[in-house]
């Protein structure tokens, strides 16, 4: 447990040492998008560190202890905090959270906190991070800042979601997978999108809906300019 509780401290201090250097690069920048990009980096090597140590054989008791159910006799007597957290670390480490060679799947990761925080809110992960020793009161001003921009531009995103409940749920698979494609080969993508209007539709609904969002709030539009305009 000692050697298990270093690691993660260890992982703890590598992930705050690249969350400060980008900090101190955007101090000089002002390059809000890739302060946000290295901080998206310095989190997944987080998950990936956390994740590896879940899966190694000499921490194989201690990963079945968190992922055990709890005795129903004794919930009666337990913080409801810890409750939470048990539900925490099986929620974002159980099995399916890796794929079949091993790797941990952060897409699932995102969509997976971001329904533990709706559910329980900020200060039940502030619980978790704080027994863990990951909770981080000092931790840069920027930090901060892209932190409350991504809490003010939560319905900004959600419209994506509203969007697409409208259509079934295979376009929108389609429209994804036209995405990626568009990263590599624009042409082809172009070719297959004018095949669904549909698609085209939902795209420009959601792209009307969030300008018009932004535009009504001054404090949504300067958080998307610092952080997400390319």
């Amino acid at each position: 447990m000692e050697q298990y509780q270093n690691e993660g401290q260890a992982i703890e201090d590598a992930f705050r040492q690249a969350i400060t250097l980008a900090a101190q690069e955007f101090r000089q920048t002002r390059d809000g998008v890739t302060f946000r990009e290295k901080v998206s980096d310095a989190y997944n090597f987080r998950r990936t560190a956390y994740a590896s140590r879940a899966i190694r054989k000499e921490y194989q008791d201690i990963t079945a202890y968190y992922n055990q159910p709890i005795d129903p006799k004794k919930l009666p007597e337990m913080n409801p905090n810890d409750v939470i957290r048990y539900e925490y670390y099986k929620t974002m480490f159980s099995p399916d959270m890796y794929d079949e060679f091993g790797n941990y799947r952060f897409d699932e990761a995102d969509r997976r906190e971001q329904a533990f925080l709706v559910k329980y809110g900020q200060q039940a992960l502030d619980y978790i991070e704080e027994y863990q020793g990951s909770r981080w009161l000092d931790r840069p001003a920027e930090l901060k800042a892209l932190e409350q921009a991504r809490e003010l531009l939560r319905p900004y995103w959600a419209i994506a979601d509203q969007v697409w409940a409208m259509y079934p749920p295979q376009l929108r698979t389609l429209s994804d997978w036209i995405q990626d494609m568009e990263q590599t080969n624009p042409e082809q993508a172009r070719t297959v999108l004018r095949r669904y209007p549909q698609i085209l539709r939902a795209r420009e609904l959601i792209a009307t809906y969030r300008k018009r969002m932004r535009q009504a709030n001054p404090m949504m539009q300067a958080s998307y300019r610092m952080f997400y305009a390319y």
